[in-house]
């Protein structure tokens, strides 16, 4: 699948009468009607946000599917990514249950012929959109949000390493930072916005490659 191609549309039928199987099978409930409302184009992944009305009620689920990314394709060819992250919430979802302001959204399901995977929607903002509070004259209650945010993205970490094992690696873990920095890079360069110098990809890129 290339990044732009993607129609979550067309694989939403097989995802609904996954999660009719599933909802019944697992918790006695019947799916009546299945809608994707939105759906967000990313460039290692596409998010559709679905509503389900079912026999208890209405319910929030997010399915995602992988992209193949030319920066990405050595690790999703290596690997179903579909089914590694469902496998990681699976793994994280009980753990992080309790933890206040930390949660992890609960894995339903997964479909590895298609990529994708369904999980429950968790409430929440993108924390970069919260970011313009940091200016001088932004509102001092919403940083103060944000600030809070800050503080639990550190606790979800800090809870999260205390049960993942260590991985040593060399050098060459960092190949991928330097190829996503530039593609971003690129995007940036691209806009063709005044603002950013005309060799500014050249001259981080070097100064990366330096420290690499």
């Amino acid at each position: 699948m290339q990044a732009s191609l993607i129609n979550l549309k067309t694989i939403l039928p097989t995802v609904q009468a996954a999660i009719a199987d599933h909802l019944y099978d697992q918790e006695k409930e019947t799916l009546h009607v299945l809608e994707c409302q939105q759906v967000m184009q990313r460039p290692f992944s596409a998010v559709g946000f679905l509503r389900a009305r079912t026999s208890n009620g209405i319910r929030k689920l997010v399915m995602k599917t992988t992209v193949h990314h030319p920066v990405n394709r050595a690790i999703t060819e290596r690997e179903n990514q579909a089914v590694v992250e469902y496998n990681i919430l699976k793994l994280l979802y009980p753990k992080f249950e309790t933890v206040a302001g930390c949660s992890v959204p609960r894995p339903l399901l997964v479909l590895p012929e298609i990529e994708t995977y369904v999980m429950e929607f968790v409430e929440g903002k993108l924390l970069m959109d919260e970011f313009k509070f940091t200016r001088l004259l932004s509102a001092q209650t919403r940083f103060r949000v944000l600030k809070k945010h800050i503080n639990h993205c550190g606790q979800w970490l800090k809870y999260f390493q205390e049960f993942t094992e260590i991985h040593t690696a060399d050098f060459r873990a960092l190949n991928g930072v330097i190829e996503r920095a530039e593609h971003r890079l690129k995007l940036i360069e691209e806009s063709g916005d005044p603002r950013c110098p005309k060799n500014l990809r050249n001259k981080v890129i070097k100064f990366l490659n330096e420290q690499f």
